[in-house]
C-alpha cells in the first residue's frame, strides 16, 4: 500500500468540497448508495483509466477506513483494492477515499487466502491493548 502521507495524483479528481470534480472526469457510474445516501462511484478519466470514489457512507467513520488500510490490511497479501488517496482535514467535511478499480468483483473463496487471514486475526488478538489506542472510534470503551 502507498504511504498515507504520499498520496498520488488521484487527489486532483476531488473538489475542495469533497466531491468528484467533473472538470477532470470523463464518465461516472454509481455502484451503490451508502447508509447516508451518498454514492460510491466508478469514475473514468479522459485516458480511459478508472478508479473507485468512495465518500464516507456511514456517519462517524471518517478516518476508520484509512486507518484499517494503513495498520491492518498492509499485513495482508494484495487481495483487496489498493487505497490510492484519501481526504485530509479541509478536503471535504465527511471524508472520502479513492481506490484502484479491480473491475466487476467476483466473491470467490480461496482457501490459501482464508488460512493466511485466519493467522493474521490470531496475531491481531495477541497484540497488547496499547496497540489499538489510536484507532479512530467514537466510543473508546469498546476497544
Amino acid at each position: 500500500m502507498k504511504d498515507m502521507h504520499e498520496m498520488n495524483d488521484v487527489l486532483i479528481y476531488v473538489s475542495k468540497s469533497g466531491e468528484l470534480d467533473d472538470r477532470y472526469i470523463w464518465r461516472k457510474e454509481q455502484l451503490y448508495r451508502g447508509m447516508n445516501g451518498k454514492f460510491v462511484e466508478r469514475f473514468y478519466i479522459p485516458s480511459g483509466q478508472s478508479y473507485i470514489f468512495k465518500p464516507v457512507t456511514h456517519e462517524g467513520s471518517r478516518d476508520r477506513e484509512a486507518w484499517v488500510y494503513e495498520h491492518i490490511l498492509s499485513a495482508f497479501p494484495p487481495i483487496y483494492p489498493q487505497l490510492l488517496g484519501c481526504s485530509t482535514p479541509g478536503q471535504g467535511e465527511a471524508g472520502w477515499s479513492i481506490f484502484e478499480d479491480l473491475g466487476a468483483l467476483s466473491h470467490r473463496f480461496d482457501v490459501k487466502h482464508a488460512l493466511f487471514i485466519a493467522k493474521q486475526v490470531a496475531w491481531w488478538h495477541s497484540l497488547p491493548k496499547d496497540h489499538w489506542q489510536d484507532v479512530p472510534t467514537r466510543d473508546r470503551s469498546r476497544i
